[in-house]
């Protein structure tokens, strides 16, 4: 079964056309043609607006969702980290989820069909699970003490391996040069 949508524009990608154009999906959203108006059949739903491909949102943190207006803007890099820092674990489980899931529905709400998400932990694990968004999972491994550095390209490694056993994309990545030890980065 096909859906026909019609708007004042379509975007292509690369181009806004303002033909009486429509759109012709297959249900899953797979686009199948685009016609003239005059060779579309019935059950055209027209909209006022811009018809568009899904976005992408190259670079995504759900996992700290919950710190929506926590963190100060405008304050600088340090003081930012330095926040994060502090407030990413003032919150449960549960809430960090529930952070998690608003800002999922907020992005499908806005028209996102893949996310690159950066991932410290498993914590969006289940959420990514059931999304109808491609999700490609950044594991960030960081650590500025060379001490450390087994034990955090450890825990990247069990991240990784629990988002994997779910048939979850992932794939671990250094966060910054500014937070990665020498040894760390041997490591890679």
């Amino acid at each position: 079964m096909y859906q026909k949508f019609q708007a004042t524009q379509i975007f292509t990608g690369t181009a806004l056309l303002e033909d009486q154009l429509v759109l012709i999906t297959q249900k899953d959203g797979t686009i199948e043609a685009m016609v003239g108006i005059e060779d579309a059949g019935d059950e055209v739903q027209n909209f006022e607006g811009i018809l568009s491909p899904g976005f992408i949102n190259a670079h995504c943190h759900l996992e700290l969702s919950h710190l929506k207006q926590v963190v100060p803007k405008h304050t600088g890099l340090v003081t930012f980290l330095s926040s994060v820092s502090l407030q990413r674990s003032h919150s449960t489980l549960e809430e960090r989820q529930l952070a998690m899931q608003a800002a999922h529905d907020f992005l499908i709400a806005k028209g996102t069909v893949a996310i690159g998400d950066i991932s410290n932990n498993d914590d969006s694990l289940s959420l990514k699970q059931h999304s109808p968004i491609a999700i490609h999972t950044f594991i960030e491994c960081l650590g500025f003490a060379a001490p450390f550095a087994d034990a955090r390209f450890n825990y990247s490694l069990a991240v990784e391996e629990a988002f994997k056993n779910n048939n979850l994309s992932c794939s671990i990545t250094p966060h910054a040069p500014y937070s990665f030890s020498e040894k760390l980065l041997i490591i890679f």
